[in-house]
């Protein structure tokens, strides 16, 4: 079969084809836009879709915020926030440029994220929470037990909940504000991205209610998709190494399928594991000082007129309380209480029931208000040890009453 050049075919086959490329190439930008516009019509439609819901959540997310304090049976957070601080790391200057102004207090006093207590009591400098936030970077506030992280969260969530003004740039953030006990870590076979996600939806799922908690999965991916989510994630700083490593391998797998993700989660002063090295910021919980414990007691006072001297029980006391020589009894002597123990301390004094003046005596007091009258002392020291022993800071009830099951008869402690 001999093979016969057609010139004129040849000639005709690259016009056309040259026409064919000419028009795809004119016709392309028309595709494009219609690819956009139609992942635009479903970004709109999912949004349109989760807006009820978020709406809801939001709601949901605020009463949560408002029982999640120490003296949540008493006032609610918002009532009796002190605003969280965070020490403010030192400026930094490029290389030849102009070195940044500093007061006497930077000059004098060393960056000391592990003992912010002196930067309280010589007035160092601070940043608000949504200030800490502007940079971009994930968070990891850091401090003593009892400085109040599990509280800045809280406070934060309701903040962002309520879209605060100050908080603008986060408004669309949609907040999810968990325990690391609820991750229920290591998951079981993760096989997709979303796998990562169950532990958070079925958290939320179980406060939703029957109606929403359907829903909440999807709610809780779409919000992860789409850059939305705020993960503000408490008492990692309570984790043994172990523990909190499986939490910084979860935490690595959630930025690098959803990178757009921003995190804010609580850390030990002396140990951080590998946070760090996955891109968190640590900054230290400024303590508060002397001012900010007289405005939490001012606070407290009024409050308590408010609502708990009103009480029947109150006002058929037999000595009622005077709170003008109460309150300047409570405001001496207060330097090394943390947060927690201050409240504490004010509790006590105002219920009447302290058991004593020492850190010990407080936090007992306050212990021996919440169990049941029956419930002797050593049976809590014994669940303190052993939890400590197994490196347990959650655990189950079964757990529990093995450890104290020797003490079921014996009576309660005087």
């Amino acid at each position: 079969m001999r093979f016969r050049f057609d010139s004129i075919s040849f000639v005709l086959g690259i016009v056309a084809g040259t026409v064919i490329w000419w028009v795809i190439n004119l016709i392309r930008p028309l595709f494009r836009q219609m690819l956009e516009a139609q992942r635009e019509k479903q970004k709109e439609r999912a949004l349109q879709s989760n807006s009820d819901l978020e709406n809801v959540y939001r709601k949901l997310l605020y009463r949560q915020t408002q029982a999640a304090h120490q003296a949540a049976s008493l006032f609610a957070l918002d009532e009796i926030i002190i605003e969280p601080r965070l020490l403010a790391p030192p400026a930094t200057a490029e290389p030849g440029s102009t070195r940044p102004h500093t007061d006497i207090v930077e000059d004098s006093l060393p960056y000391l994220p592990n003992a912010p207590k002196m930067g309280a009591v010589y007035g160092a400098d601070t940043l608000s929470l949504a200030q800490a936030l502007q940079g971009g970077v994930n968070l990891v506030i850091t401090g003593q037990p009892g400085s109040g992280k599990s509280t800045a969260l809280a406070y934060l969530a309701a903040k962002i909940s309520n879209r605060a003004p100050e908080l603008q740039a986060f408004h669309e953030k949609i907040p999810f504000l968990l325990h690391a006990a609820d991750l229920g870590l290591p998951l079981r076979d993760p096989k997709k991205p979303s796998d990562f996600l169950n532990p958070i939806a079925e958290t939320i799922a179980g406060q939703a209610g029957i109606f929403n908690a359907l829903k909440i999965p999807g709610f809780v991916e779409f919000a992860f998709e789409s850059g939305r989510a705020l993960l503000l994630l408490d008492g990692v700083d309570e984790l043994p190494p172990t523990a909190l490593q499986e939490v910084t391998d979860y935490l690595r797998v959630i930025l690098r399928q959803y990178p757009q993700t921003r995190i804010v989660t609580t850390g030990n002063t002396d140990y951080l594991g590998s946070l760090v090295s996955i891109g968190f910021a640590p900054l230290a919980l400024m303590p508060w000082n002397k001012e900010q414990q007289k405005n939490f007691l001012q606070k407290w006072a009024q409050l308590w007129q408010k609502y708990i001297a009103v009480e029947a029980w109150a006002q058929a006391a037999a000595n009622p309380l005077d709170p003008i020589p109460l309150n300047r009894w409570l405001e001496t002597d207060n330097f090394n209480l943390t947060p927690l123990e201050y409240t504490l301390k004010i509790w006590g004094a105002y219920a009447g029931d302290s058991r004593g003046p020492r850190i010990s005596d407080i936090i007992e007091t306050h212990l021996r208000r919440l169990l049941p009258p029956e419930t002797p002392m050593e049976a809590l020291h014994t669940l303190g040890a052993q939890a400590n022993l197994n490196q347990l800071p959650v655990f189950e009830n079964r757990r529990a009453q093995e450890w104290t099951k020797s003490f079921e008869a014996l009576p309660a402690e005087a």
